[in-house]
């Protein structure tokens, strides 16, 4: 087994709740929780999607799971940090495959770099990974009115990415698809506290 390496607590936390045979199918079904939780969608919807998926996470404690998901957000809101994003680097890719992140610090300094008087109406990333330089941009600037746009190959940073920042309180969309082929397949609209999943019929925009 592949040592794993993490910046965060909650990484560390989650490694210990999640079975380890088959690890990033249960991060993928951790995600598609979020998601479920975070869709506009009413609530008897949402127990009724939570509770199907809940039979397919094998979860070694679902009390562990909750105080997680607690913890989690408490670490995220005062250290600034991208947790999700660590576990799956830390995990699962170990850095294999190009899905090694940039570090968080080099992202908070490429934005103070690129501070401007004047707030950017726009800030894309067209591999967006889980996020960070997103994250990012919207520490530094704080800017309330900017909207943020994310693209990636992978699903799982996608997902990543629209559950960073619904969490981070930041308006936009996240899009699974290739920039290179201009192609979509899925895209994430973020407004939080919510979380909109739209399939796109056509796969060339």
């Amino acid at each position: 087994m592949k040592r794993t390496h993490f910046f965060t607590e909650s990484a560390k936390q989650l490694l210990n709740i999640l079975p380890q045979d088959n690890i990033a199918k249960e991060f993928s079904l951790v995600l598609q929780h979020f998601l479920i939780a975070l869709s506009p969608t009413p609530l008897s919807k949402k127990r009724a999607r939570l509770a199907k998926l809940a039979t397919r996470l094998n979860l070694l404690s679902t009390l562990e799971f909750i105080q997680w998901l607690l913890d989690m957000g408490k670490e995220m809101e005062d250290e600034q940090v991208d947790v999700l994003g660590d576990f799956f680097q830390g995990a699962i890719t170990h850095g294999e495959h190009g899905q090694f992140f940039t570090p968080m610090n080099v992202c908070l300094l490429m934005a103070q770099l690129s501070k401007s008087k004047t707030p950017k109406p726009t800030v894309n990333d067209p591999a967006c990974g889980s996020g960070r330089t997103l994250i990012a941009y919207h520490l530094v600037h704080k800017p309330k009115n900017t909207i943020y746009t994310g693209i990636d190959k992978s699903l799982t940073c996608v997902r990543m990415t629209a559950i960073n920042m619904c969490m981070f309180g930041m308006n936009g969309v996240t899009m699974h698809g290739n920039t290179l082929s201009n192609e979509r397949w899925t895209s994430y609209y973020i407004k939080p506290p919510f979380i909109k999943v739209v399939k796109i019929k056509k796969n060339n925009i």
